[in-house]
């Protein structure tokens, strides 16, 4: 039965409101409003640092979905109960166009190809629907729009800057980069000095700030800083420096700060500070505020990737970047401790699912092991989504599976297939030494490029099954 306006108001007068009272706020009744009370629509986020494996991970979870028949999907309740019907792609709501759709197709192709390929790395965000149609454990037909997005993490990261003023941002990301960097970004941004003793102290105050300095070479010192940005994240690293939206190759962003830690201070520096605080708080409320209040703040759960053996081959220092990373990112989230009533006119998060990524990568035995890295890459983040109320699941997945375990009288060994279709087999080194992480055997250990398993168009799998069971499950009940 459906639930009527009646009901609706009695329900939210108990919660201390009322609907008109709600409607007076400025709160629109919309069709999404009505299917998220009904659970008939699920705003899942799935972010990661780069070359964590989104679209790896969105891809998979689509396929498994829609070949729910041939998937080994053992964990999946709906599913070892016959209760799934059918499931379809959709493009995104109206809302969410702005994103760009996510290229299942391109990558689904890319997997059932002669050679198997994995997705390419996620650039900017992206969006996609799936409607999941099935039996409810009462015999009801029912349909589920599940909305995902893909965020880089990147992005995420950009949030903090919502709690930040210029100043703050400045102090931050200047001591990120003396503690990290030392050569080539002070190289980048020694023309800001140039700049700053070029300027006319003797300009008119009414005059705009940027007209008081040598435009070309300001706006090549931007356009260096910016492909530097780039360069970092290509390498896997610089996961804390920000803009983050820059970071990627973005034509709607053109107007972004640079920290001024080259700058020597005084009073012709002011007319620079100036100029960055104005960049800064263009950047903030043009890009990272609509961003966040569009896409990030209507979410009810959030997925978490971490490549746990990339942290661990880029050694420590990689280690408390993802962690500050993952904290910053939990910080700007608004939990809730289940989906409420409340939580339908203004969505909060009541789940968060963090993932140790490409598990078959790493013999079966050492898999708890991985639970426990990325539970220390992630320990405050973790903690404070608990101290906000809301679930934690953390598990060791390979959302596509490129590896066969395996065991001779010399060992026990993974077996794969590289890109170039050789034949290769490796063991990993442990995870965890004697007193802290294994960060030096990992500095040496490297793969090649390998192929996806796939079965009847299917990508094999490591616990993908949990883990969409983790994340809508208890929504196809």
């Amino acid at each position: 039965m459906k639930l009527s306006t009646k009901s609706l108001r009695r329900k939210l007068s108990k919660a201390g409101s009322t609907l008109d009272e709600l409607v007076d706020q400025g709160v629109s009744v919309s069709t999404h409003h009505w299917e998220r009370l009904r659970q008939e629509r699920l705003k899942i986020g799935v972010a990661g640092l780069s070359g964590s494996g989104k679209s790896t991970f969105i891809t998979s979870l689509i396929a498994q979905l829609r070949c729910f028949d041939e998937a080994t999907l053992t964990s999946l309740s709906a599913h070892v109960e016959g209760r799934l019907r059918a499931v379809e792609l959709l493009p995104p709501a109206k809302h969410r166009e702005e994103l760009g759709l996510f290229a299942f197709s391109k990558h689904h192709s890319q997997l059932v190809a002669e050679t198997p390929s994995f997705p390419p790395s996620t650039e900017r965000p992206s969006a996609i629907d799936v409607r999941i149609n099935y039996v409810s454990r009462k015999g009801k037909r029912k349909s589920l729009i599940v909305e995902i997005t893909d965020f880089p993490g990147e992005w995420l990261v950009d949030t903090a800057l919502l709690e930040m003023n210029f100043e703050e941002w400045n102090s931050w990301q200047s001591k990120i980069w003396n503690e990290y960097e030392q050569g080539e970004i002070k190289e980048i941004l020694a023309p800001l000095q140039l700049v700053n003793e070029g300027v006319d102290l003797e300009s008119a105050s009414s005059e705009p700030v940027s007209a008081r300095f040598d435009e070309q070479l300001l706006k090549n010192t931007f356009e260096n800083y910016k492909h530097y940005l780039q360069s970092k994240r290509s390498e896997s690293g610089g996961t804390l420096y920000t803009p983050g939206q820059v970071t990627v190759p973005n034509d709607n962003v053109d107007c972004f700060p640079i920290p001024l830690f080259t700058v020597e201070e005084g009073e012709r520096s002011r007319a620079l500070f100036s100029l960055m605080e104005e960049r800064y708080m263009n950047y903030v409320n043009g890009s990272v505020k609509p961003f966040y209040e569009n896409h990030i703040k209507g979410l009810d759960r959030q997925v978490l990737l971490v490549d746990v053996q990339s942290v661990l081959h880029h050694g420590k220092q990689r280690k408390e970047e993802v962690s500050e990373a993952l904290a910053l990112i939990m910080g700007q989230v608004m939990f809730t401790e289940t989906h409420s009533l409340m939580n339908w006119l203004s969505p909060h998060v009541d789940k968060i699912m963090i993932y140790a990524t490409k598990a078959d990568l790493v013999l079966p035995e050492d898999h708890e092991e991985m639970r426990k890295v990325v539970q220390q890459v992630a320990q405050d983040a973790i903690r404070y989504t608990k101290t906000q109320g809301a679930s934690v699941h953390v598990e060791a997945v390979a959302a596509m599976r490129a590896t066969r375990y395996s065991m001779d009288d010399r060992g026990e060994f993974l077996s794969a297939k590289t890109s170039e279709g050789k034949s290769v087999r490796f063991q990993n080194p442990t995870l965890i030494g004697a007193e802290s992480l294994n960060y030096e055997s990992f500095k040496q250990y490297a793969l090649p490029s390998l192929q996806p398993r796939v079965k009847h168009g299917v990508p094999e799998h490591l616990r993908m099954d949990t883990a969409i069971e983790q994340i809508l499950g208890d929504w196809l009940r």
